[in-house]
């Protein structure tokens, strides 16, 4: 794909362009941060010397110095574990791998893992964000061990692991194939930010920031936000998103931890279909054939019970050859009487035009908040974690019919049904965990 525009500026930022970052970024969010300031090491004490000695069985390292290799993982057993000693298939993406390759989403990570399969963003009209495993139907990836209802975007992503086999099954409502966890991004305690920029010759774009900031030796906060929108070679068919995440890190005391994390934001998506067919032989009548009101493109109103028998029935009928971009096809005219008395040719339509028309809606607002505290008492860790999710999808399942009929007078038409849907969920979990040493 050619690339128009690619900017990265890793760690530090000059404050001008954090400043200029924000002002791109402002109908994501009112809040206003403050510039970041030069990156300098975490001050060294004797607590942070005795943490580095003692850590959190629960969190997988975030220092990011190992490129596309990762050591540890939590998907064998809820804790933190080395990867070299967990008897299971473990797929550990890094946060490295992720920005190298430029993988924005879930769906295009699992096509680099073994034995895993998500649809592409057009072939999923329902958004699910569904995984297979090994040829089984598959559940949308975890996130942070709290099961997730909506696609996961990388602009928060800090790491996914993919568990194989049924040992997926001690995480929860999942399926016995296999589990993909996400791992998002924490605030951590030294300051750094990052700017990503992307435009594409089909229009498409993505801007991201990464802004953490540390205020004090206990307290630090991390802000990512996202706008993106995916295009494709058809007309009207775009895939956005507008998402911010704020976590914070706090710990009040030496041997506990308390993590906030708020996310928010939709999808908005207009789903692209440009396959095209046509019926072999037109129909005998103006071909009616199903018991309701219609509306045609003329501006009539059709009740096919008041119209005369001849126009009920005889509807086109054949095979449906395609009709591709360049090709042709002759549709075989008949009369009334089912005799054929010529032919009328159709041609292809541009592979760019979108069937679905450009007032199909896939939105996917949502809102996430989830708190965790982490405390060590002797030999014991502990977690208690609560995640609440709010999502709503709302969708405007027009379908127009991709084959094309001819009515006994040689009229085209195709019909379409308009079904909005407007639904949601609302889930409130709890985790307590407990491992010694």
């Amino acid at each position: 794909m050619k690339t128009l525009s690619l900017l990265r500026a890793y760690r530090s930022l000059h404050p001008t362009i954090l400043a200029g970052c924000l002002v791109l970024l402002a109908p994501l969010s009112p809040a206003q941060v403050a510039p970041a300031a030069p990156a300098s090491p975490p001050a060294k004490t004797a607590a942070s010397d005795e943490e580095t000695i003692t850590l959190s069985p629960f969190i997988l390292s975030v220092e990011r110095d190992t490129g596309w290799s990762a050591n540890d993982t939590l998907t064998a057993t809820r804790t933190k574990q080395a990867l070299k000693d967990v008897p299971v298939n473990i797929d550990a993406i890094t946060a490295d791998f992720i920005e190298d390759l430029g993988l924005f989403n879930v769906d295009e990570i699992a096509n680099f893992v073994a034995n895993a399969y998500a649809p592409p963003t057009m072939e999923n009209d329902n958004q699910s964000g569904a995984i297979a495993f090994r040829g089984l139907s598959g559940s949308t990836a975890s996130r942070n061990y709290f099961r997730w209802y909506v696609p996961s975007d990388t602009y928060n992503v800090e790491r996914v692991d993919f568990g194989k086999g049924s040992n997926s099954l001690i995480f929860g409502d999942v399926e016995p194939g296999g589990q993909a966890s996400v791992f998002t991004k924490r605030a951590q305690m030294r300051n750094f930010g990052e700017v990503f920029a992307y435009i594409n010759h089909y229009g498409a774009y993505r801007f991201q920031l990464d802004y953490n900031r540390k205020l004090g030796d206990k307290f630090a906060f991390r802000f990512n936000a996202v706008k993106r929108e995916e295009r494709t070679y058809q007309d009207a068919s775009t895939f956005g998103l507008e998402g911010q995440t704020l976590t914070t890190t706090w710990r009040p005391l030496r041997n506990t931890m308390i993590r906030l994390e708020y996310e928010r934001g939709d999808f908005a998506n207009v789903r692209g279909f440009g396959g095209l067919a046509v019926r072999e032989r037109s129909g005998r009548s103006r071909a009616f054939t199903n018991d309701r009101l219609y509306y045609t493109s003329d501006g009539e109103y059709i009740i096919r019970a008041q119209l005369p028998s001849a126009d009920r029935s005889n509807a086109a009928d054949g095979g449906s050859p395609s009709l591709l971009e360049g090709s042709y096809f002759d549709v075989l005219m008949r009369n009334a009487a089912g005799t054929v008395v010529g032919t009328n040719r159709f041609h292809g339509y541009p592979k760019k035009y979108n069937i679905r028309g450009s007032f199909d809606r896939q939105g996917r607002p949502f809102s996430v908040f989830s708190g965790t505290i982490e405390q060590r008492l002797g030999p014991v860790g502990l977690e208690l974690s609560f995640n609440r999710q709010q999502q709503t999808a709302k969708r405007t399942d027009n379908f127009f019919s991709n084959v094309i009929n001819l009515d006994v007078n040689g009229r085209p038409y195709v019909e379409t049904e308009l079904d909005e849907k407007n639904f949601g969920n609302e889930v409130n979990a709890y985790r307590g965990t407990a491992v010694y040493l």
